[in-house]
């Protein structure tokens, strides 16, 4: 990386990378997410300075469970349409059948 110590830096830009290259680690960590979008941008994912195997990796397996969080999120969404779908068909069904039976009971009623 640049903020690696040469042989030609002098003890104070030494210092100042090392200290740059602590800040760095420490304020700037890239998480999954951020190793994700970087895989997605073709001049970053193959740039080893930027892309090491290891942000690869965690950067992958991102995608992989966001993905599948996708299709899992689509899936759910079916099966509460589906829900609605039924309760809303059920609703109307017993509707009906309190209608046949009031109607049938009316008549019965009439009848005597």
């Amino acid at each position: 990386m640049h903020l690696t110590f040469t042989g030609r830096d002098s003890a104070i830009i030494g210092q100042m990378k090392s200290h740059l290259m602590t800040q760095l680690l420490r304020y700037f960590t890239m998480t999954d997410i951020y190793a994700a979008a970087t895989l997605l941008d073709s001049r970053m994912r193959n740039n080893a300075d930027v892309m090491t195997s290891d942000l690869k990796t965690r950067g992958i397996s991102t995608l992989r469970t966001s993905k599948n969080d996708d299709i899992m999120c689509a899936e759910l969404n079916k099966m509460k349409m589906m829900i609605k779908i039924l309760a809303r068909n059920h609703h109307r069904r017993d509707e009906l059948l309190m209608r046949r039976v009031h109607s049938a009971y009316t008549e019965k009623l009439q009848s005597d």
